[in-house]
Formats: C-alpha cells, sequence, structure tokens
C-alpha cells in the first residue's frame, strides 16, 4: 500500500472517532437537559445544552461526511471537493459553527447580569398556569423554559440559519463578484512530494502556474460549469464569505463576551465587593437553594470561553498558516481545531454540580428507563 493511501487512512479514523466521541458527549448532555425541567429552568445548563445539540449535529452530520471529504480531496490533490451531500455539508458546518460563539456570548452576561442581581437563572416568580381539578385540587404547572429563554434561544438560530444559508447558496445571496477568489494557495503550498510537476507554485506571481498544477487543484466539472456544489477543505483567505465567517464567528463574539465582559467585571469589582460586604448575612439554607443549582458557573464560562477562542482560532486562521505537510495541516485544522466538540461537554459535565448529577441519572438508566413514580419536588426551592 502506498504512503499517501495510509495517510488517508489516518484521515479517515481521526475524523470517525471524533465524530463519534463528539455524538456520545454532547447527546449525554442534551438528553440530561432534555428529561430534567430543573436543568432547563436554569438559564445557564439551558445554553449548554444548546451549544451541546449544535456540536451534536456537527458529529452526526458534518465530520462523517468531512471524512469522505478530506481523503478524497487528499488522494486528488483537490483543493476543493465536489461530491454528493456538500450542500448539507455547508449547510451545517457554517449553522452550527455560529451557534457555540452566539450562545457563549450571551452565557458571558449572563454570567455579568446574574452577580449584579438584574436576572435569576432560577425563576420561582416565572408567571404558572393553574389547572383546576373538582374543586378541590389545584395543580401548579410552570412553563419551562420560559418565554424569554426560548425567545434567546431562536434568536441565536435566526442568525446561525441565516448564515449557513448564506454560507450554502453564495451566489444567490452574494452575487458571483462576491465570492470569487483567487487561485489557492493553502492546501498545496507547502513543498515537495504532492505534486509531480517540477513547477512551483509562487506565492508573489500566482499566475505562474505550470498546467499539470491546474489539472491537479482543479475539481472534476469545474471548468465544465457543473451544478455541483464544491466544498473548499482549506480557507482561502480572498474569499468574502470566509472573512464574514471569521469575524462572525471568532472576532466579534470573542470581543463582545469573553474580552468585553472581563473588562467590565474588572473594572465593577470594586463596586461588587462593597456591595457584598453591606449586604446583611444570609441564612445558610437560603444562600443554598440559591446557588444550589449554579455551583461552578462562574469557573465553567471562562474555560469555555478559553477553549472557544483557541479551537476556533487554530481551525480558521492558525492552521492556515502552517508550514507544514499536507497531513499535519489537515490535521491540525479539522482534529484539533475541532476539540471543542468533546472539550465543551466533559468540563460542563466536570464543573456543573447539577449537570454532573444529572448526567449520572441518566446513565444509570433513571430518565431513559424510567418507573413510573411519584413527581420530584424539584421546583419547590
Amino acid at each position: 500500500m502506498e504512503f499517501w493511501s495510509w495517510e488517508c487512512i489516518i484521515l479517515v479514523v481521526l475524523e470517525m472517532l471524533m465524530g463519534v466521541a463528539g455524538i456520545v458527549l454532547n447527546l449525554m448532555i442534551v438528553t440530561t437537559v432534555r428529561n430534567h425541567e430543573h436543568l432547563q429552568a436554569h438559564t445557564h445548563t439551558l445554553l449548554l445544552g444548546n451549544i451541546s445539540f449544535a456540536n451534536l449535529m456537527m458529529a452526526f452530520l458534518a465530520k462523517p461526511i468531512s471524512a469522505i471529504y478530506l481523503s478524497y480531496a487528499f488522494s486528488t490533490k483537490q483543493m476543493k471537493v465536489g461530491l454528493a451531500f456538500c450542500t448539507l455539508y455547508k449547510l451545517t458546518y457554517h449553522t452550527c459553527w455560529v451557534v457555540l460563539p452566539l450562545s457563549l456570548l450571551t452565557l458571558c452576561w449572563l454570567g455579568i447580569s446574574t452577580l449584579f442581581d438584574k436576572t435569576k437563572c432560577l425563576r420561582p416568580e416565572s408567571p404558572p398556569s393553574v389547572i383546576m381539578e373538582g374543586e378541590e385540587k389545584v395543580h401548579i404547572v410552570r412553563m419551562i423554559p420560559t418565554a424569554r429563554q426560548k425567545g434567546v434561544l431562536a434568536v441565536i438560530w435566526v442568525i446561525s440559519t441565516v448564515y449557513g444559508l448564506m454560507a450554502s447558496f453564495p451566489e444567490k445571496v452574494l452575487g458571483e463578484e462576491m465570492i470569487s477568489v483567487s487561485p489557492p494557495s493553502s492546501l498545496y503550498s507547502t513543498p515537495a512530494t504532492m505534486f509531480k510537476s517540477t513547477a512551483r507554485y509562487d506565492m508573489g506571481s500566482e499566475r505562474h502556474i505550470s498546467e499539470s498544477s491546474l489539472e491537479m487543484t482543479t475539481p472534476p466539472g469545474l471548468g465544465s460549469e457543473s451544478e455541483l456544489a464544491y466544498c473548499p477543505m482549506m480557507t482561502i483567505k480572498e474569499n468574502t464569505l470566509d472573512s464574514i465567517q471569521l469575524y462572525l464567528s471568532l472576532y466579534i463574539p470573542a470581543i463582545l463576551g469573553p474580552i468585553l465582559s472581563l473588562l467590565f467585571l474588572i473594572v465593577m469589582s470594586p463596586w461588587l465587593i462593597l456591595s457584598n460586604l453591606r449586604q446583611p448575612a444570609v441564612s445558610g439554607n437560603q444562600e443554598l437553594s440559591s446557588d444550589s443549582g449554579s455551583q461552578g458557573s462562574s469557573l465553567l464560562t471562562p474555560v469555555l470561553s478559553g477553549i472557544y477562542i483557541i479551537t476556533y482560532y487554530i481551525h480558521m486562521v492558525y492552521s492556515e498558516g502552517l508550514k507544514l505537510s499536507t497531513l499535519h495541516k489537515l490535521m491540525v485544522k479539522y482534529e484539533v481545531g475541532f476539540l471543542h466538540l468533546l472539550l465543551f461537554p466533559l468540563f460542563s459535565v466536570l464543573l456543573r454540580t447539577d449537570l454532573r448529577a444529572g448526567v449520572k441519572k441518566t446513565m444509570h438508566g433513571q430518565v431513559l428507563c424510567s418507573q413510573p413514580q411519584e413527581p420530584d419536588d424539584y421546583q419547590n426551592v
């Protein structure tokens, strides 16, 4: 077996392992939040469930297709791949890629608002609906999630879906002149063995490319105006659509979310300290009831923000400038750059007490295979 065949196998195995692990871990979080109303009542865990759902879609739909595309692109030495399900891949990838930073942006300012006691994540004051059963029994049902929580999730998904549609059908949204790109310079700009042609790609003079190089980097059917959609395996920096994705999913959410909220917290920390000192002492039971559902939230958000910024930067920026072989560049971009699929659910379970307890109950079969029992008193806090 040739050396490049082993490299293709490595790419496929790594992508499939990433996909399977991402499905298991994120499905665990989604199932736990879905089956525990007291977790849905907390906006923080609801947003964590939203992030895990987006990661689950990425691992279930995008990663298996990506495994085929990467191996095909690597073996045929093509920068763009025109195969089946390319539109599905692009729609899933671009939509879910934006959900995470927007949800994390909301988490950052939710934590700040909780510190200032402007927004209570546990909402016993939420308006109930009362159901009368005869003249004696009154059953109170709380609407979880609330309209405000549904509105936040809806805004996140609407923005992400609009961008996903724009990225999947750029010719209809942006026009041909807005998405035109320069000749490929990322995937096979490293020397040597990938090209049989003796000509080298000159970064300074992009037009001086041999005919054999053009044949290698052009997918079949591009010259004949094929109607197939094409998926680039490496980001083309001159592409307007990629610049929009870079700002929408990395620069703007990172600045407005983790960075700005951290600066705001540093500036307001003296006022917060003085306010805590002036407040009367709170009884132990009261303090426990207010914080029992959010233990670890203050540490979890900065940890997730750091993971998000590092992995997104590696995937979208750092991997493009690496002077490595093609295999190593693809591994850095699609494996290291997607580690948030695994790290987000792991740290969420590790740092949140209520979520960890819910996962234990789910994994022990008390939710998925539960027996009829008396209703819990989770909401009587």
